[in-house]
């Protein structure tokens, strides 16, 4: 996975990542039922070649039989699965942030769509700086308001 251009996005993929591997480590054997079952080398290798080169819109290949699905589709199961394990966590809020991701995609498309509309890298490193500033303004007025909420 690629930086993430903000905060916001960066707590929601630790959070996908956290409730993930306790799920794996709580249901172990379960999981690899409702999961992404292990494969051969050589699929391992297609599959993240098809993720670097396709990203969210890849294929996956989920069976040795070469049967393939959507990515997002995939995404969108594992989340059902670790849902509770988030809620238990106390990061569900956080995760919710996945959803927006494959709705909306992630920042490789928003720099994709800049780079096309523009044709400069550097416009492309600006709006990946201003996303990030927004966020921060964005913060900030949020813990001012609630400041002043607090004070009232």
């Amino acid at each position: 996975m690629d930086t993430q251009p903000t905060v916001g996005e960066a707590i929601t993929l630790a959070a996908f990542s956290q409730s993930l591997l306790e799920y794996l480590n709580l249901y172990s054997e379960e999981a690899e039922e409702k999961l992404l079952k292990p494969l051969p080398f050589w699929i391992e290798q297609e599959n993240r070649f098809r993720a670097s080169q396709y990203g969210l819109d890849a294929l996956y290949i989920e069976d040795e039989g070469c049967n393939s699905r959507p990515i997002r589709n995939i995404v969108e199961d594992i989340l059902q699965s670790i849902r509770e394990t988030a809620e238990n966590l106390g990061v569900s809020r956080q995760l919710t942030g996945i959803a927006e991701v494959l709705s909306n995609g992630p920042s490789y498309i928003r720099q994709r769509n800049v780079y096309g509309e523009t044709g400069s890298y550097k416009a492309v490193v600006s709006s990946v700086i201003s996303e990030f500033e927004t966020e921060i303004k964005e913060s900030q007025l949020k813990s001012a308001e609630v400041k002043t909420l607090q004070r009232n």
